[in-house]
C-alpha cells in the first residue's frame, strides 16, 4: 500500500459521503424505493436481477408482491410499517419470493427518509429498501442511488442515517490505508472511539499482534488487486476481544489514476461459522446415524482451528465419575488416555481441582503440568521444541475444564481446553466453547443412548457379559486369531446346577447373585477368554489353547473356581457347574456349530449328575439328533391327533363300586407304536408344551365322560393330571368352567390331580389358580404322595379332597415295616383332615387285604385293571359292575 500523503488527511465527513455515493453508483446491493403507500417507485439493476423481473413490471405494485404468502402472516412483517411510521430503521430477515416462484430468506434494511414531508397515510415519505440477494452480495447500508435527486439534501441525510444505524461495523480508509471514519457500531464492537481509530492503519486496528503480519499482507494484496472482495479471518478489538469476522471490502476508485477510498464492512460471524461448520454438519451426521465419535472430533477440530494454540480433549463421564476420552484430535495417540488419571491423583490435587467439573461448575487451573496426562503432554511439547531448536523451557500449560450437561443438568462429560493463557481463559475461546456446549451435550446424549441400545442388544443386562448375538459377532475374530496362530479353541458350554432350587427356596434375588458371581469368576479366568451368557443359567467360555491336552486342566480350573461358595445374606451356598466341551477345528469350524456340539456334550454330562463334564463325540451327536426327531414328532402329535387317553378304574374297598376313572395320556405314533408318558412328558416339559397338552387332556376327558353317560354308563367322575407349569396359567379356571359347560358336566364330575411340586412352587400365582379351581367346586387330589421333600408339612397349603399314596409305598407295604407305618399314618391324616385316601399301584391280593385292614378308602392298580382305551373300559365296566364287590 502506498505511503501516507504528506498533505495530511482530508475531511472525514466529506470523504465518507463521497465514498458512499460512489459505492451506491456501483449498485452492489438490490435497492428499491417505496412510497408512503407501500407501492414500489424505483428498482435498481441488482433488484431486477434478484426478483427476476424488470423495473417496469414492479414499479407501481405493492410491496406485498415481494414477500411470500406465509411471511405476510408473521408478526415481523405485520409490525414493519408501524415501525417505519415511527421513523425507526428496520433491519429484518424476511421470506421473499421471486417472479419464478422461488422463495428465499434474506436480510433487508428498510430506511424511512426523514427529510420528506409526511404523507396522508402517516408514513414518513419514501422508504428505501436494501437487500443482499440470493447470490450472497453484501448488504451495504446505502439508502439511495446516485440517480435519485439530491437537491434538498435527501440523499445525504439517507446516507448519514444508514451508516449510523447499521448493525455492522463500517470503516472508511483513504488510498494510503489510513482510517478516516468509523461508525458507532464499529466503536461498540472493537472498543475504539472515533478519535482513537482515525488516522490509524486499518491492519493495526483490525488484526491482533499474532496474526497482523500475515492477515494485513493478505488484505493489502487484495485491495491492490480487486475492487470488491470478502475475507473470513480473526479480528481483534482494543481490549483483546476476538471475533471470527466476515470482512467485506469495497474499493471505490476515482479518476484515471485509480486512487480512491476503501470501505470495510466487518460482521461478527462467529456464531454463523459455528452453525455452518460445526452445528449443521454434526446435526446432519446425527440424523444420518453416522458415528458419534466422528461428530465429537469435528467439534474439537473446529474449535481448535478458530482458537489456534488450543488443544481439546472431550471425555465422557462413566460410572463413579471416571472419565473416558472420546475425542482428542490434536493430542498424540500415545497420550490419549483416560482423564480419570486427573481424578485419581495420589496427592488429591486432581480430585480437588476437577470435582467441581463433575458437579456442574467450570474450573480453570493456571498450570496443570503436575497431573499425569498434562505432564506427558508438556513433556511431549518440550521434546518437539528441542528438536526444532527452540528453548528447552516449556511455558505453563493452563487447563479450562467445562462440564457438558444434559437438558436435565446431569453432567455427561467434560470438555477440557489446554492452552498457554495467563490469568483467565481466552474470552474468545470461552465464547466459542459456550456456543458448542449444547451441541456437545446433544452428541453425548446420542452417544449414551447408542451405548445403552448396544448394551441391550449385545450384552446381558444382569451380568454385563456378551449375549449370544454378540458372541457370534466376536467369535469370528477369535477363530481367525487361533487359526493364524495355529492354535485350537476350547468352547465350554456351562450350566449352573440347581439354580431353580435356589430361586424357589431363597428367591430370585439370590439366584441373580449366583449368576453375577459366576459371570465375574469366568471373566477373571484369562484375558484371552471370550465369555458370555447365553440364557438363564447357561454360560459359555471360548479359550485359545495350544493343544487339546490343555482342555482338561482348563476345565479343572473352572470347576475349582466356580465351586467356591457364594455368600448370600450371610449364608455360604455351595454351587457346582456342569460343562460340555467342543474343540476347534476338530468339532466344528464356526461358533454356531461349536456351541451346538458343546451343548450336546453338556446334556450328556448332566446325565451323570451335578458338576459333571463331557466332551463332544459322534455318539453324542447321534443321540442329540434322535432327540430333535422326537421333539418334532411330539409337536406333530398335537396337530394330528396321535395322542390318546387311556382310563384306569378306581374302586371303593368297602363295596367294590366304581369311584372314578383316571385319564392317562398315551402317544400312538404311526411308526414307533405306543410311547409311554415316561418318554415324552419330560420332553414336553422342556419344550413348554405342558400347557397345551393339559388343555387337550381336559377337553378330551370331559368329552369322553359325556359320551359314556349318554350311553347309559354310570361313571361317577374322571380325574386328570395337571403339571405345575399348566397351573401357572391364570386362564385355566375359565378353561375348566367353559369345558365342563360345553359337555353338560358339573364341577363335581371332575377331579384334578397335582404333584407335590405344586406345593413347593414359589410362584404365588400357582396357588392362587389352585384355590380358584377349588372354589369352582372341582375336586383336588395330591398325586404320588410321600415322594416329595416336604409332603407332611405342606398338606395344609392346598385345598385338597384326596391323597394318593405313591405306589412305591404300596408295593412295599407287605414286606417293609416302615412302609406299613407310613401308609397307616397317611390313613390317619386322611381321617383327621376328612380326605379320601387312595392307594395306587395295587397289584396283589396281599396288598389289597393289608390296605383294607389299614382303612384305605379306594384302590387303583393292576389288581383292579390296567389303563384301557375307552372302548375296553366300557367292556370292563359292563362285565364287572354292579356285581363287583371286591377284586378277585
Amino acid at each position: 500500500m502506498p505511503a501516507p500523503s504528506p498533505e495530511g488527511p482530508r475531511s472525514p465527513t466529506a470523504t465518507a459521503a463521497q465514498a458512499l455515493l460512489l459505492s451506491a453508483q456501483q449498485q452492489q446491493p438490490a435497492l428499491l424505493e417505496l412510497g408512503s403507500d407501500g407501492c414500489i417507485r424505483y428498482v435498481n439493476g441488482a433488484g431486477e436481477r434478484l426478483f427476476g423481473a424488470e423495473s417496469i413490471d414492479l414499479v407501481g405494485r405493492h410491496h406485498t408482491v415481494l414477500v411470500s404468502a406465509s411471511c405476510r402472516e408473521t408478526p415481523a412483517y405485520a409490525s414493519l410499517w408501524q415501525r417505519l411510521e415511527q421513523g425507526e430503521v428496520v433491519n429484518n430477515r424476511l421470506s421473499y419470493v421471486a417472479s419464478d416462484g422461488q422463495i428465499f430468506d434474506d436480510d433487508a434494511l428498510y430506511l424511512p427518509v426523514p427529510t420528506v414531508e409526511t404523507g396522508d397515510d402517516g408514513v414518513s415519505g419514501p422508504v428505501v429498501m436494501l437487500i443482499a440477494g440470493r447470490d450472497g452480495a453484501e448488504i451495504l447500508p446505502l439508502p439511495a442511488v446516485a440517480q435519485l435527486p439530491d437537491a434538498d439534501g435527501t440523499l445525504a441525510a439517507c446516507l448519514q442515517v444508514a451508516v449510523e444505524a447499521s448493525d455492522r461495523a463500517v470503516l472508511i480508509a483513504d488510498e494510503y490505508g489510513r482510517i478516516e471514519y468509523v461508525n458507532p457500531f464499529f466503536v461498540r464492537m472493537y472498543g475504539y472511539e472515533s478519535r482513537l481509530a482515525v488516522q490509524r492503519n486499518v491492519a493495526d486496528v483490525l488484526f491482533g499482534e499474532s496474526t497482523r503480519a500475515h492477515l494485513s499482507n493478505e488484505w493489502r494484496q487484495a485491495v491492490g488487486r480487486d475492487s470488491r472482495f470478502i475475507q473470513y479471518c480473526m479480528t481483534e478489538g482494543r481490549s483483546g476481544q476476538r471475533y471470527w469476522t466476515r470482512l467485506a471490502t469495497l474499493v471505490v476508485r476515482q479518476g484515471s489514476a485509480g486512487q480512491g477510498r476503501t470501505i470495510v464492512f466487518a460482521t461478527d460471524v462467529t456464531s454463523g461459522r459455528l452453525r455452518k461448520t460445526v452445528q449443521q454438519p454434526v446435526l446432519e451426521a446425527l440424523v444420518r446415524d453416522a458415528p458419534v465419535l466422528d461428530a465429537m472430533n469435528l467439534i474439537c477440530r473446529e474449535i481448535e482451528s478458530m482458537v489456534p494454540g488450543t488443544r481439546l480433549v472431550l471425555s465422557q463421564v462413566g460410572e463413579g465419575g471416571m472419565l473416558r476420552t472420546l475425542a482428542a484430535p490434536s493430542v498424540a495417540p500415545h497420550l490419549v488416555m483416560s482423564w480419570s488419571e486427573i481424578l485419581d491423583d495420589d496427592e488429591g490435587a486432581g480430585t480437588l481441582r476437577f470435582a467441581a467439573v463433575l458437579s456442574g461448575q467450570p474450573v480453570f487451573v493456571p498450570d496443570v503440568r503436575d497431573t499425569p496426562f498434562v505432564g506427558l503432554l508438556a513433556a511431549d511439547e518440550q521434546t518437539d521444541a528441542e528438536a526444532n531448536g527452540a528453548p528447552a523451557a516449556v511455558a505453563p500449560v493452563a487447563c479450562w475444564a467445562v462440564p457438558i450437561q444434559s437438558n436435565d443438568n446431569d453432567v455427561l462429560g467434560v470438555l477440557a481446553c489446554l492452552g498457554r493463557w495467563r490469568g483467565q481463559p481466552d474470552p474468545f475461546l470461552m465464547r466459542v466453547v459456550d456456543s458448542c456446549l449444547q451441541l456437545c451435550g446433544l452428541t453425548l446424549e446420542r452417544h449414551q443412548a447408542r451405548q445403552q441400545l448396544e448394551q441391550l442388544a449385545f450384552y446381558d443386562t444382569l451380568t454385563g457379559l456378551p449375549n449370544r448375538r454378540q458372541l457370534q459377532s466376536l467369535s469370528g475374530q477369535v477363530i481367525a486369531d487361533v487359526q493364524r496362530q495355529g492354535q485350537q479353541l476350547a468352547v465350554i458350554y456351562m450350566d449352573v446346577d440347581r439354580l431353580k432350587q435356589v430361586n424357589d427356596s431363597l428367591g430370585y434375588t439370590a439366584g441373580d447373585i449366583v449368576l453375577r458371581s459366576v459371570a465375574q469368576r469366568l471373566a477373571d479366568v484369562d484375558s484371552r477368554a471370550l465369555v458370555g451368557r447365553l440364557s438363564g443359567d447357561e454360560f459359555v467360555l471360548a479359550m485359545p489353547i495350544d493343544a487339546d491336552s490343555e482342555a482338561l486342566p482348563l476345565v479343572e480350573t473352572l470347576h475349582e473356581r466356580l465351586s467356591e461358595p457364594v455368600e448370600i445374606a450371610g449364608m455360604k451356598l455351595e454351587m457346582s457347574v456342569s460343562m460340555g466341551i467342543s474343540l476347534y477345528p476338530a468339532d466344528g469350524r464356526d461358533m454356531e456349530t461349536l456351541l451346538h456340539r458343546a451343548d450336546i456334550a453338556l446334556h450328556q454330562a448332566k446325565a451323570g449328575g451335578a458338576g459333571s463334564t463331557g466332551f463332544f463325540s459322534r455318539e453324542m451327536n447321534r443321540a442329540s439328533h434322535g432327540r430333535l426327531v422326537m421333539e418334532a414328532a411330539l409337536r406333530d402329535a398335537l396337530r394330528t391327533s396321535q395322542l390318546k387317553l387311556h382310563y384306569q378304574p378306581q374302586v371303593r374297598i368297602a363295596d367294590g363300586s366304581l369311584y372314578g376313572a383316571e385319564a392317562l395320556l398315551r402317544w400312538q405314533h404311526p411308526e414307533w407304536g405306543m410311547i409311554g408318558p415316561d418318554r415324552f412328558i419330560p420332553l414336553a416339559e422342556e419344550l413348554g408344551l405342558m400347557n397345551p397338552l393339559g388343555l387337550w387332556v381336559l377337553a378330551e376327558a370331559c368329552r369322553q365322560l359325556q359320551a359314556w353317560r349318554a350311553a347309559g354308563l354310570a361313571v361317577p367322575a374322571v380325574s386328570i393330571n395337571m403339571s405345575a407349569s399348566s397351573l401357572r396359567n391364570a386362564d385355566l379356571p375359565q378353561h375348566i368352567t367353559s369345558t365342563l359347560a360345553a359337555h353338560g358336566l358339573s364341577t363335581g364330575d371332575l377331579l384334578i390331580e397335582v404333584t407335590e411340586n405344586v406345593m413347593l412352587d414359589s410362584d404365588p400365582g400357582t396357588l392362587a389358580v389352585v384355590r380358584e379351581i377349588e372354589n369352582l367346586g372341582v375336586r383336588l387330589s395330591i398325586d404320588d404322595f410321600g415322594t416329595g421333600y416336604s409332603s407332611w408339612g405342606y398338606l395344609n397349603r392346598l385345598p385338597l379332597d384326596e391323597i394318593k399314596l405313591d405306589k412305591s409305598f404300596v408295593q412295599a407295604v407287605a414286606s417293609d415295616e416302615i412302609s406299613r407305618i407310613l401308609s397307616q399314618a397317611v390313613v390317619r391324616i386322611g381321617e383327621a383332615m376328612d380326605l379320601t385316601v387312595i392307594a395306587e399301584g395295587v397289584e396283589t391280593q396281599e396288598h389289597f387285604d393289608l390296605l383294607e385292614r389299614q382303612g384305605f378308602d379306594v384302590v387303583q392298580g393292576y389288581l383292579v385293571a390296567r389303563p384301557m382305551p375307552p372302548d375296553e373300559f366300557v367292556v370292563w365296566l359292563e362285565s364287572r359292575l354292579p356285581a363287583l364287590t371286591r377284586p378277585s
